[in-house]
């Protein structure tokens, strides 16, 4: 297809805009009964699944709607799950909660590629499209008639921010700008510097959603075991060795290229930071504002998906070395581990909000 580092980078960017409009959800929440929003982002999560199938393979804008719905969708649906969650779970077990749930994503991603693959092309990608789609729109319903009539209504009627979880925001940004760089530049490395073809990259990336599966159920038992901070202080240092291991190869030896396939695989049992950063907003003080501050943290995280694909780009057409983009890398690893040692376990809360219009 013709496609460089800029396109690829400018792709990630423009399909992670809707998700920087997910701070809205605290003020829709509020407006909107809950069990009518779940089940109303499910099915737009769905729309956008259909829509993709209908437009799968032609030239046209139905593509970028659909995938405009399906983020739309997805990026709201998670803050969603995890009010939920973590509002029903104790204080010592919200990591190992939260990990169950999260975990179910790459899963359902691994089972879609395995199916596919198993399936000898009997269905084409539009028809799975179209499938699922409408298999979102039913669950969508069924969320709605189940969670009517439940507490998990929202009352505080305003876009919230609070000083002290300063850690959480920032967390959120590195951890978005992390999975944006690795995405963008390094899994475009095996298709540009490895020649990985279709199948194989599916393959590579069918293992990493397993060990993802794992990472999340592990991160959220060593959340509650150890402490965010610990836990976040190891990963980010891990990730440090990651990039700056990937900053050293070329990847044009069978050698080197089995190293960045092991250093893939290290990196997907260290992605499921997102468990860690959510626990740490369970606080009964606070449990007001958790669909606010679970929705500003999705927002921030989808801000860095936005501004690192592109700066990352910016940096390598200047250098015209992807080694410059991966020493971004390593400083954003870095800064993780020195925020890390700013998260406590419980975080007391004198909040700024803005009312609502």
């Amino acid at each position: 297809m013709g496609l460089g580092y800029s396109d690829i980078a400018f792709i990630f960017s423009a399909a992670s805009i809707p998700g920087v409009f997910s701070f809205l959800l605290g003020f829709v929440a509020s407006k909107v009964s809950f069990h009518i929003l779940a089940g109303v982002v499910l099915c737009v999560f769905g729309m956008g699944l259909i829509v993709l199938g209908l437009g799968f393979g032609n030239a046209n804008y139905s593509l970028m709607i659909g995938v405009v719905l399906i983020s739309l969708g997805f990026t709201w649906y998670l803050p969603i799950a995890n009010y939920v969650y973590i509002g029903e779970s104790r204080s010592n077990r919200v990591g190992m909660v939260l990990g169950r749930l999260k975990s179910l994503g790459p899963l359902a991603g691994a089972l879609v590629t395995l199916i596919y693959y198993q399936n000898n092309h009997g269905l084409e990608i539009a028809e799975f499209f179209l499938i699922a789609g409408f298999a979102l729109i039913a669950t969508g319903v069924v969320t709605s008639l189940t969670l009517y009539g439940s507490s998990y209504n929202v009352q505080h009627q305003s876009l919230h921010f609070d000083r002290r979880l300063w850690p959480y925001y920032a967390l959120n940004f590195i951890s978005g700008s992390r999975s944006a760089l690795f995405k963008t530049f390094i899994l475009s490395q095996f298709v540009f510097v490895s020649s990985l073809d279709v199948a194989e990259m599916s393959l590579l990336i069918f293992i990493g959603s397993i060990m993802v599966f794992f990472s999340y159920r592990m991160l959220g038992y060593l959340s509650d075991r150890f402490g965010s901070e610990k836990v976040l202080r190891g990963i980010y240092l891990c990730v440090t060795v990651i990039f700056t291991s990937y900053a050293l190869l070329n990847l044009e030896s069978d050698l080197e290229f089995y190293m960045a396939v092991a250093l893939f695989m290290l990196d997907s049992i260290l992605f499921g930071t997102s468990v860690i950063t959510d626990s740490y907003l369970k606080n009964e003080e606070n449990e007001k504002y958790l669909v606010c501050d679970l929705a500003t943290g999705s927002a921030i995280f989808h801000a860095a998906n936005v501004i690192m694909p592109l700066l990352g780009g910016l940096i390598l057409a200047g250098s015209g070395n992807i080694q410059t983009v991966l020493i971004l890398g390593i400083g954003i690893a870095l800064a993780g581990v020195f925020i890390s040692f700013f998260m406590t376990k419980q975080v007391k809360v004198h909040a700024i909000s803005t009312p609502a219009a």
